[in-house]
């Protein structure tokens, strides 16, 4: 019998006009040498370990002066302070109310800066265990800037609402970091739902802190990721934040933030207009301006630095605010530089890596709360280190070089170098962790008081890790999974 012929091979098939979309990216531990990785409990040990000294020298812990008035709005003791984020007056007052009932107001304030300190340590020991895993040198860098800068344990263990939003803050980087890096995080919906608290938590700790990472969140998951469930759930996400700022506030009938208190900039920059060019202001304008506040009074309560003095004294109604506003926006088109001087010397305490605040210090230590609700709360620290923990702070703020880390400057530069760093090595998936911290820098030079410390906090303790996660995924040539796009294939055998 003849032997048959050999079938030839077919030829390939036409390549599909679309492409198929990329596979889920492996792990990127699992080719890591053993000898990267570091523990994550070992690192909360640590920390732990070097943040004792600081728990035990404030016991029962510190607190803010707006969580004292905080907790005086809620126990109806003083003036009501509506500037104040509401949920925040309910979860502090509500622990020293049972505190009260249970005829020890401290312990309770122990307890919530205990769970907080906790709940940042383990946080923080996750962040630097990922990055360690790819560099052992950006691990530690991170394990001795958050063990023994002292502002890092003091806020940690003070019951204030820049403390517990910088933990907030910390978690969501903790889920953007891990979820960039394999795009599988999303498929178990314990860590969908730990990310989604994160930006909740965020809004109620700080007014509007929620919008911007939402928003985020949701041009994260249409351009990179492209899942539907995963794109449907952050539009459920920021519907929540919407509804946590402004439905359930009308709800409750929560009282509305002035409306001066979102004007820091317009104030200031109008007054040192009037300062420096009080010539080129004609009849009609100083009339106007007359109508929110007397220009005489308005320059004796001038501060470039705080605008709290000014704005006491300032009716801005709907009757006056808008007139003041679109004079406002005229000098800033008539004059901008002088406007931008203006700006810059309200602000400049947050770009300059040598200033710090004469006005407020850079950490409170202790009890910072009125004489009232001390006496009808009987809330008191009475500990005598507390005043070691004031002397060491000090000296961290006068040293040479290492005061430079217990100042905004440096870490505001950083932020600006994260981003170029973002572009410059084509990682946009990073705008997901930046976001929250761009978020708090805009509000520091929105805020009323130039280079307070505690407003910056979150951009502090959050800058340092995503620029070493940055650095170490750069360095290590780690490619992360490419953003998913339709690609239409041009060669001649797919048309």
């Amino acid at each position: 019998m003849k032997k048959s012929k050999k079938q030839k091979a077919a030829p390939p098939a036409a390549p599909s006009p679309v492409t198929a979309l990329p596979a889920a990216a492996p792990d990127l531990r699992a080719d890591r040498p053993a000898g990267q990785l570091i523990s994550w409990r070992k690192v909360a040990l640590f920390i732990a370990i070097c943040w004792l000294p600081f728990f035990v020298y404030t016991m029962p812990g510190n607190i803010a002066w707006d969580t004292g008035a905080g907790i005086g709005q809620f126990m109806k003791i003083g003036a009501e302070n509506p500037n104040n984020p509401y949920f925040q007056n309910y979860l502090m007052g509500a622990f020293c109310y049972f505190g009260r009932l249970a005829g020890n107001t401290n312990l309770m304030v122990l307890l919530y800066c205990l769970l907080q300190t906790v709940a940042e340590i383990l946080v923080l020991s996750r962040i630097i265990a990922r990055v360690g895993e790819h560099s052992r040198v950006a691990g530690y860098i991170l394990l001795a800037f958050y063990c023994f800068v002292p502002t890092v344990p003091i806020y940690a263990m003070t019951m204030g609402k820049d403390s517990n939003l910088a933990v907030a803050v910390l978690l969501y980087l903790a889920c953007a970091l891990q979820a960039m890096r394999d795009d599988a995080y999303w498929k178990e919906e314990r860590h969908e739902t730990l990310f989604a608290s994160s930006i909740l938590l965020m809004t109620l700790f700080r007014n509007h802190a929620g919008w911007v990472p939402a928003v985020a969140f949701v041009l994260y998951t249409i351009f990179a990721v492209r899942q539907k469930r995963l794109v449907l759930h952050s539009l459920a996400v920021l519907g929540a934040v919407a509804m946590l700022s402004v439905g359930l506030p009308a709800l409750l009938d929560i009282p509305k933030v002035e409306i001066k208190e979102s004007l820091t900039v317009p104030m200031q920059t109008m007054a040192y207009f009037i300062k420096t060019r009080p010539e080129d202001l004609t009849d009609e304008e100083r009339g106007i301006i007359t109508q929110v506040i007397d220009i005489d009074r308005m320059m004796r309560h001038y501060d470039p630095n705080i605008v709290d003095s000014m704005k006491k004294r300032m009716v801005l109604d709907e009757k006056t605010t808008g007139p003041f506003l679109r004079l406002w926006l005229r000098k800033c088109f008539q004059h901008p530089l002088t406007m931008l001087q203006g700006m810059y010397q309200s602000t400049y305490i947050y770009l300059i890596p040598t200033e710090r605040s004469a006005n407020k210090g850079q950490a409170t230590v202790g009890y910072d709360i009125s004489e009232e609700v001390k006496e009808k709360m009987n809330m008191y620290n009475d500990n005598p280190n507390v005043v070691r923990i004031k002397n060491y702070l000090k000296r961290w703020i006068n040293a040479p070089v290492l005061g430079l880390l217990v100042r905004i400057g440096l870490f505001s530069w950083l932020l600006a170098l994260l981003v170029i760093l973002i572009f410059v090595f084509r990682r946009p998936r990073y705008l997901l962790c930046a976001a929250p911290l761009l978020t708090i820098f805009i509000g520091c030079l929105l805020s009323p008081l130039n280079g307070y410390y505690r407003y910056a906090l979150s951009m502090i303790v959050g800058v340092p890790v995503v620029l070493a996660d940055l650095l170490s995924t750069v360095t290590a040539n780690l490619r992360f999974p490419p953003i998913r796009r339709r690609v239409r294939n041009t060669s001649p055998a797919g048309r």
